[in-house]
């Protein structure tokens, strides 16, 4: 996902860059880079359920792992796209701590409503 640009996006599906932001921003509702980085986002969700190995990376290589020049601008995206979600950042939660059998999302959400006492 390293160096992704509505040009290069445009360029690969042989089209233009006015074209392919208007059918994100029709289709998605969002502009290329938060569509992008929404994308980035699930994936790495998707990542830490299914990959054993991808698990085992340490923080610092994950963002360039998803294509994010820096911790800091991963850490922003990851923070602002899961907070409502996600009970590994939540400010209720900060003292949780995640073994293997709870990183599928179901089993996150259970642990979450325990801790926090529901909704």
């Amino acid at each position: 996902m390293k160096g992704i640009t509505l040009g290069s996006l445009a360029k690969d599906i042989q089209t233009n860059s006015s074209y392919v932001s208007e059918v994100i921003n029709t289709y998605k509702e969002q502009n290329f880079a938060s569509y992008l980085n929404s994308l980035r986002v699930e994936y790495l969700l998707n990542k830490l359920v299914t990959d054993k190995k991808f698990r085992s990376y340490k923080l610092g290589v994950i963002p360039d792992e998803l294509g994010y020049n820096n911790e800091q601008a991963f850490s922003i995206e990851f923070k602002k796209r899961q907070e409502p979600r996600c009970p590994l950042i939540s400010k209720k939660s900060k003292k949780h701590k995640i073994n293997k059998r709870e990183l599928d999302e179901k089993n996150l959400l259970k642990s979450w409503k325990r801790e926090v006492g529901g909704f």
